[in-house]
């Protein structure tokens, strides 16, 4: 019971960004691609927009080319929500969750959340799977994509779930397949930026 309440809970995070770039698509944002800057391989960054979430325990920066849509565009569950400058119709949000006392995420989430998405959104597959250590803390990454009934644009989705002292955070990158591989890096910027608030900070 614990579990599905889990997934029900990453669930609607989930959904609400599938649901917000179809929403784009449908009122016809131009399909102009974004040219977000890749990470720095450099040990510093240049400075971008900084978000703290006290309550959450997690902080983490806007990634360089993407802007924070304004509170009243957030839905629930959802901490931010961002957008290309260049606006492409695609979403990056960041989600939030408890499950006091987990450390770990399930062994088969990543065929609870295909098979979820799979009724609510008929067509989506799960491309991809990967569990690995992300701030020293449990992560899944999932890789989907969907085409929604009655358009022609194919929508791609990366989601990282991570488990933290009881907490679960959930990252998505959702857009059009044509623009995913340009934005992954924007996304991989935003996870490489998040800290979190309730550890010693690193010297």
């Amino acid at each position: 019971m614990r579990q599905t309440v889990l997934i029900l809970a990453l669930l609607g995070s989930v959904l609400g960004s599938m649901a917000s770039a179809q929403d784009s698509q449908r009122a016809g944002i131009p399909a102009i691609l974004a040219t977000p800057q890749p990470v720095e391989k450099r040990a510093s960054v240049p400075d971008s927009e900084a978000m703290r979430f006290a309550s959450e325990k997690i902080s983490a920066r806007v990634p360089l080319g993407w802007r924070l849509l304004p509170l009243a565009e957030k839905k629930p569950g959802i901490l931010a929500t961002l957008s290309p400058i260049s606006n492409t119709g695609a979403t990056l949000s960041l989600a939030f969750s408890v499950d006091a006392g987990r450390t770990k995420l399930p062994d088969n989430l990543p065929a609870t959340i295909a098979m979820a998405l799979g009724q609510r959104y008929p067509g989506f597959r799960l491309t991809a799977k990967q569990r690995f250590t992300l701030l020293g803390s449990d992560a899944w990454q999932l890789d989907g994509q969907v085409k929604p009934v009655g358009q022609s644009v194919l929508i791609k989705n990366r989601q990282v779930y991570v488990c933290h002292q009881g907490r679960i955070y959930i990252t998505t990158l959702t857009c059009k397949k044509e623009d995913f591989e340009r934005l992954t890096p924007s996304m991989d910027q935003f996870l490489k930026s998040m800290k979190w608030l309730d550890e010693p900070l690193q010297k």
